[in-house]
């Protein structure tokens, strides 16, 4: 004997290795990565989907979220992706300076400034 299916048929042991070879191939856990190396930007990848994106059946289809942070300025340019399928994202990504809100404020109160002291002085025309 070269098996231990002995209670089965040589058609129902196809049948039962073809079946788990199918359900095999057909699940798939979506581990998420990118091919971006560097300090420039943070990625980080959540399942959003209430049944998880763990163990999930070929033709099924999953929410995620992916969520790039720029931590330096510059242009990056990466593919994201889910391992152990065909999904390939290309991003290009430029990232620019923001002023920070407290340049803002500083800002408005010396436009109050320069408004409060042109407001107070007398313009005498001669």
């Amino acid at each position: 004997m070269t098996n231990n299916f002995t209670s089965l048929s040589s058609e129902a042991f196809v049948d039962a290795v073809t079946a788990q070879i199918s359900l095999a191939a057909s699940v798939v856990d979506l581990n998420f990565g990118s091919t971006f190396f560097g300090d420039g930007l943070s990625i980080t990848y959540t399942c959003t989907d209430v049944l998880g994106c763990n163990d999930v059946p070929g033709g099924s289809s999953r929410t995620f979220e992916v969520s790039i942070t720029g931590m330096a300025v510059g242009d990056y340019k990466f593919d994201v992706f889910a391992r152990g399928i065909d999904a390939i994202e290309s991003d290009l990504i430029h990232v620019t300076a923001v002023p920070e809100p407290e340049t803002y404020a500083m800002l408005l109160a010396g436009l109050g400034l320069i408004g409060f002291i042109a407001h107070r002085r007398k313009i005498v025309i001669v």
